[in-house]
């Protein structure tokens, strides 16, 4: 028995989808009712035992993921990213079809070399690149590049709310010499609120 590319591609994105799905319980009745049994035999899950609906997609097998590492879907994309190995974004349509990719590609302006983090604004259709050399790239979901922030800090990794960021320090201090974990900014104010001392 031999696994190809396209079947490693749609073994870790199913795993990781339903992984996120299940993982998303909020009663203990939800708990009780996502209990799954696997077959120890052939060491398979059914798809019904944890989907009320589901869709196999064939990601395309052209298209090698070596690490998923995060992966969501859009009105019009399944985006996948491996963070660890190719610090690339890849995008499919809804079929699996691969689309486009955001990857690094040099040292210049909206352009990067190595990745720190990366966030997936669904709602605005944005993904937002923390680069290692401290600037925060934004892209539209079609790959085109929008924003480049530069940081006089340097975070570990971000989520956002909305307008807020909110930077992880992991223990650095700000101009008074305070020691923080968090730092809190909005961009559009340049309001900065450091949060969670150390």
């Amino acid at each position: 028995f031999k696994i190809d590319k396209a079947m490693v591609n749609q073994l870790n994105f199913l795993f990781l989808l339903m992984v996120i799905l299940v993982g998303c319980s909020h009663s203990d009745k939800d708990v009780k009712d996502s209990i799954v049994t696997v077959d120890p035999v052939k060491k398979t899950i059914e798809p019904k035992a944890i989907f009320s609906e589901y869709k196999f997609v064939n990601i395309d097998s052209g298209v090698f993921v070596p690490i998923i590492s995060f992966a969501t879907i859009t009105e019009e994309f399944i985006i996948l990213v491996d963070a660890y190995k190719t610090e690339t974004i890849y995008f499919f349509n809804r079929e699996g079809s691969f689309t486009h990719s955001i990857k690094p590609n040099g040292r210049g302006p909206n352009e990067f070399e190595s990745v720190k983090w990366q966030y997936i604004d669904n709602e605005n259709q944005k993904v937002e690149i923390l680069t290692e050399d401290n600037r925060l790239l934004t892209y539209s979901f079609d790959g085109q590049p929008e924003t480049e922030k530069i940081l006089d800090f340097s975070p570990y990794s971000f989520i956002k709310n909305k307008e807020d960021y909110f930077f992880d320090l992991s223990n650095e201090a700000n101009q008074n010499g305070e020691w923080y974990n968090i730092l809190k900014i909005n961009f559009s104010t340049d309001q900065r609120n450091y949060l969670s001392p150390a």
